[in-house]
């Protein structure tokens, strides 16, 4: 999987084919013809603390052929190519490997006419060799190295259902090695180059090739300036050691082919892409052990702290693809490092398509989120098709009529199909592979019709007219019909009222203490405590989308402040004195909502005020000088703003409330919608209400409505109960609000005697405590607003029918024992009871048996 160089194959030759006798310590500090001697040589390196010359000239062919020997006779499956790839670290060309008889997959013995030929020596420098464009598929299985038969090779497979054990990483990356730490009689090797940042040449001992090829540099002559031994002459070495060695393993990256040099050898095989470097020092490290270097790290500045230590350091690598520089730098290099955002990385169409959404989307801060999580869905696509294809590297691969099918199989494996139920875990990724792999047909059609390539051209129409045609019966309907189902009796809970309330007084309480501490002791904590708290306050006083209110800028409050302008005249004329001193205290703030829509945020004189303390003291707290929200994120250096959804549900958390999952945003929104709908609003109204919401009325009475459920069950029922009754003649030109149960019903004694008054219970409150202190009307009067009046038909008025104090004594009298045990009587004993008592005539026996 990894295969190694001639160089490191020459310190795993057999001992018994190596003279010990030509394994003499050469001199580290040489003239040029020295140095490339021994560099094409391949000679251990022992450290040299002495200044004088010193050199062996041993003869290199038995050290060279009889490694390269041992390299082809354990890898039998290097051809001519491979062996291209390998000579150039020892500068013997494959024509001389083949006069040698090293082309045969067994050992052979050097041939005599061979012997005592030298090799060109040339020195070894940085130039890489030309990477090959093979398409090979790429698996990490376990396996021994020839260096240390325990050492497996690593898997770099994510878990999960997407991978099932193929590597997800693409087969080009194998091309780069690691150098790795080689003991030979139990003793270090020598043996690592480290690149030279003035000449890029290569070398064991970069201390004294500086001083003696590079002494009239100014960074040189500063070290010499220094005494030996001293801290700061070491920290100057080591920064230009990391330099030279940085910038080599970047032209190793790019390429995709060479060794890597990092900071410290490992004693086995690891992974390339394991290594980052530190943003400090330039130094190459592990990426599980970065973050214990940073804290330790010597060329560390105080004054720079922050998080995401792997993705700042990963921002320093060079792409191996194309692409913007601000696609690389807001989103690439922002990635999650792990296999996934790897193969985002280097697969050529899927940084195409970032690069499509990052020019329409990527000007919004808060929708570069939005281009990562597509850039990671086609890559982990492209992790399944692998593991259904063999045949398939890149995504670009996918893109033909004969691969639509493994394209099926694996999304149905990625978004966890059941066959049985015919149903998808997670449709809504199927749903959206689908429009991406549309999406990546029509860029590859556009590059072929540009380079004129008409093969390429007919293979990706082909492929869209498929996903046209085929992907809604494969993929789309049953993912469609699975996000109906789920919706399928689903509750449709909205806010307390008691839980507004306690969210209210506890976002109050807040407000005057980190108002208070921030006055007193202003630093970053309070600050943000402040911020957040504000922040709430807003998304619950404004039922305001929390991304909308979160993302306000410094800019659009200071241009709102600056442009408020007293109404005119006409207008406050029509304005209540209510309404007049709203539109005094007031402030509104455009801010940029859904869709680009321009949405209002109403705040408060005590809004404001909090607002004017965030900003006097924005800069003494530590907010960075380039972050332009308005809520910023004071902490490490940052140019993001705090998150509304978090300050909301914090504060909900800690308010005691009963249902605190209730509280959302979006469930806030909805509750002003129900009772807009309940005040009954008409369209003018409705539609300025929308306005402010930031939606569309379709989408208001869509999505927004009291839920239909509650609908049907409290109004469409009275209209079935009314028909089933053969009622409904009675009810001709009413509204279904005009319908009532006891005009339409007469309930059996045969029916549930609980729900039987149930309507007129609604309509006629009684209440045998608070009745009897309620005088009986005059008879014949109207008792006016009982209901309200249809927009189409006024409603005859109605005499409510009430109990007097004496009539409610004597009910008490006859059902004493039906009060006491919670029994209702029936149609018969309330009848006799009309016909025994006098004070009862006149009255309906379904009035007796309600007032029991």
């Amino acid at each position: 999987l990894f295969p190694r160089t001639a160089m490191e194959n020459l310190h795993l030759e057999n001992e018994n084919e190596m003279d010990s006798s030509n394994s003499k310590a050469g001199s580290l500090f040489m003239d040029s013809e020295e140095e490339s001697d021994a560099h094409s040589s391949g000679k251990e390196y022992v450290p040299d603390t002495s200044e004088s010359d010193s050199g062996s000239d041993n003869s290199e062919e038995e050290r060279v052929y009889p490694a390269l020997k041992h390299t082809i006779s354990t890898r039998p499956e290097l051809d001519r190519s491979s062996l291209t790839t390998l000579t150039p670290m020892v500068n013997v060309s494959p024509e001389s490997l083949h006069a040698a008889g090293l082309f045969t997959s067994t050992p052979v013995s050097r041939p005599a006419a061979a012997t005592g030929t030298r090799l060109k020596k040339t020195a070894y420098n940085s130039q890489l060799p030309v990477p090959s464009t093979s398409t090979a598929t790429s698996t990490c299985t376990v396996s021994a190295s020839p260096s240390s038969p325990n050492a497996p090779h690593p898997s770099f497979a994510e878990p999960g259902p997407q991978t099932s054990g193929t590597c997800i990483l693409p087969a080009m990356s194998t091309k780069i090695t690691v150098h790795v730490a080689v003991k030979k009689n139990g003793k270090r090797v020598y043996n690592k180059l480290q690149k030279c940042k003035f000449c890029e040449k290569l070398s064991t001992n970069l201390t004294k090739h500086l001083c003696s090829k590079h002494q009239r540099e100014p960074e040189v002559c500063n070290i010499l300036s220094k005494p030996k031994q001293s801290k700061e002459r070491k920290l100057m070495l080591e920064r230009i050691r990391n330099i030279g060695n940085f910038q080599h393993n970047c032209a190793v990256l790019k390429a995709n082919e060479g060794i890597l040099i990092p900071w410290r050898s490992p004693s086995e095989e690891v992974h390339p892409h394991d290594y980052i470097p530190c943003e400090f020092c330039l130094g190459f490290f592990l990426k599980k052990e970065l973050w214990r270097h940073e804290e330790n790290c010597k060329f560390r500045s105080t004054a720079k702290k922050g998080r995401k230590v792997i993705s700042r350091s990963e921002g320093l690598l060079p792409s191996s693809t194309k692409c913007s520089r601000g696609l690389e730098e807001n989103v690439l290099q922002r990635m999650a490092s792990d296999g996934i955002t790897l193969v985002a990385k280097t697969d050529s169409l899927i940084t195409q398509f970032g690069e499509k959404l990052y020019q329409k989307h990527g000007h919004l801060p808060h929708r570069q989120a939005y281009i990562k999580q597509k850039l990671r869905e086609l890559a982990r696509l492209l992790v399944a098709i692998r593991d259904e294809d063999s045949g398939v590297t890149e995504l670009k691969d996918v893109i033909h009529p004969s691969k639509f099918s493994p394209v099926v199989s694996a999304v149905k494996k990625l978004c966890e199909y059941e066959p049985l139920t015919n149903s998808y875990r997670n449709p809504s990724l199927a749903l959206k592979l689908g429009h991406d792999l549309k999406k990546c047909a029509g860029i590859l059609r556009s590059q072929a019709l540009m380079a004129g390539d008409c093969i390429l051209q007919k293979e990706a129409a082909d492929f869209r007219d498929l996903c046209e045609s085929d992907w809604q019966d494969n993929i789309s309907s049953c993912a469609l019909s699975t996000l109906e189902t789920k919706k399928y009796n689903k509750p449709h809970v909205l806010p307390l009222t008691e839980d507004m309330k306690k969210v209210t007084e506890y976002i109050v309480d807040q407000r005057a203490a980190a108002l208070l501490e921030l006055k007193t002791a202003p630093s970053g904590s309070s600050w943000h405590a402040l911020a957040k708290i504000a922040l709430a306050n807003i998304i619950l006083f404004n039922r305001r989308r929390s991304g909308e209110a979160s993302r306000m800028l410094v800019s659009d409050y200071q241009s709102a402040k600056g442009n408020r302008e007293a109404p005119e005249d006409d207008i406050l004329s029509a304005l209540s004195p209510l309404e007049k001193q709203v539109v005094n205290n007031f402030t509104r703030v455009e801010v940029r909502g859904k869709r680009g829509r321009r949405v209002p945020v109403l705040l408060t004189v005590t809004m404001c005020e909090e607002v004017e303390q965030l900003l006097a003291l924005h800069d003494q707290v530590g907010v960075n000088p380039a972050n332009q929200y308005l809520f910023a994120r004071p902490f490490f250096v940052s140019i993001d703003h705090i998150e509304g959804h978090r300050c909301l549900r914090e504060a909900v958390q800690h308010s005691g409330a009963k249902n605190p999952q209730d509280i959302t945003s979006t469930k806030l929104r909805q509750h002003l919608a129900t009772v807009t709908q309940l005040l009954n609003l008409n369209d003018h109204e409705l539609e300025q209400v929308c306005g402010f919401l930031g939606h569309n009325i379709s989408v208001h009475r869509e999505y927004y409505r009291l839920p239909q459920d509650t609908y049907q069950l409290a109004k469409v029922s009275r209209l079935l109960l009314a028909a089933e009754r053969g009622k409904i003649s009675r009810f001709q030109g009413k509204s279904l609000d005009e319908i009532h149960m006891d005009e339409a019903l007469e309930f059996s004694d045969s029916e549930v005697e609980g729900n039987e008054c149930e309507d007129e219970e609604q309509h006629e409150p009684i209440d045998l405590v608070t009745a009897s202190a309620t005088e009986s009307p005059a008879p014949g009067r109207a008792v006016h607003g009982a209901h309200r009046e249809s927009a189409a038909n006024k409603k005859p008025q109605r005499a409510r029918d009430y109990l007097s104090s004496d009539q409610i004594k004597a009910v008490r009298k006859h059902f004493a024992r039906h009060i006491e045990h919670s029994l209702v009587p029936k149609k018969a004993e309330c009848l006799k009871i009309l016909e025994k008592e006098s004070l009862l005539h006149g009255k309906s026996w379904t009035k007796i048996k309600c007032s029991v």
